[in-house]
């Protein structure tokens, strides 16, 4: 097959990504929920020298997606898509603006409306899983709290230990 042929000039937002990101490290990944935005958090070094963090959010909106990179205060420094009141009424979409997060769709979460599986039983059998997770990995579980965020999504497992001056084994 054939490939396309790189453009005389590249687009801007690739000029960005090669000034700002070469040399980044990908630190996280994350998503909220199963929403439609990913996020991939990124640290490096400026031209100086000086620590610099990033955030890229890939917004994954039919129509709608964009490609969004802020700095470690959350303002936007460069999109795909760029859009002010002019183009857009929920946000704007501009270098120098504050991220905004795309407005909820107040839909049912995929797995409880394809597969009638509630979120609270689906949670509880995370929570389940990664206990037994700890158990195979630890031979027990005593004392060993899984917790989910139902928000978020984010989970903690608290192994709950008691300090003891002398060890009786």
């Amino acid at each position: 097959g054939l490939s396309p042929e790189n453009p005389d000039t590249p687009p801007m937002l690739c000029m960005f990504l090669r000034k700002h990101l070469t040399g980044c490290i990908i630190k996280d990944i994350s998503q909220l929920g199963l929403d439609r935005v990913v996020f991939i958090s990124l640290t490096g070094t400026d031209e100086i020298g000086d620590p610099v963090s990033f955030t890229i959010a890939a917004e994954i909106m039919a129509k709608h997606s964009n490609f969004i990179v802020s700095n470690s205060e959350g303002i936007i420094i460069e999109a795909v898509k760029k859009s002010d009141l002019t183009t857009a009424t929920i946000r704007q979409i501009q270098p120098g603006f504050k991220y905004v997060l795309p407005p909820a769709q107040d839909k049912l979460n995929i797995l409880e409306k394809e597969k009638n599986i509630s979120k609270a039983v689906l949670l509880e059998a995370i929570e389940q899983s990664l206990l037994q997770a700890y158990k195979n990995q630890f031979d027990k579980a005593d004392n060993v709290e899984v917790t989910i965020d139902p928000e978020t999504c984010d989970y903690h497992i608290l192994a709950s230990k008691t300090v003891v001056e002398e060890v009786e084994d």
